[in-house]
């Protein structure tokens, strides 16, 4: 089994520890909320992984996970004032980026 999918990664964020308060916005590719994630506003970027919803073709899910885990590799890794804060992501139940 691909650990990718298994381990957790220091970056990773349980869903649980997400209080959604306000759909801010909505794209082709994504919903964007604004939720609070201890003690801070953030905002949530939900990748639309359901084909229906996203209006194109089936999505290959593990690939999708794959490339945004990388994704959020980087991003954890990148500290600077014109950047946007990285908080973290899940990629369980949802695939979703958590960022100020």
């Amino acid at each position: 089994m691909d650990t990718a999918f298994t381990a957790k990664k220091e970056w990773e964020i349980a869903s649980q520890e997400l209080t959604f308060t306000d759909k801010l916005g909505e794209g082709a590719s994504a919903k964007v909320y604004k939720a609070k994630y201890k003690g801070e506003v953030v905002a949530v970027k939900i990748i639309k992984t359901d084909p229906d919803e996203a209006g194109g073709p089936k999505v290959d899910i593990k690939k999708l996970v794959r490339d945004f885990t990388q994704e959020c590799e980087i991003m954890s890794k990148i500290s600077a004032p014109h950047v946007l804060k990285f908080y973290g992501a899940l990629t369980s139940p949802k695939v979703c980026i958590v960022m100020e």
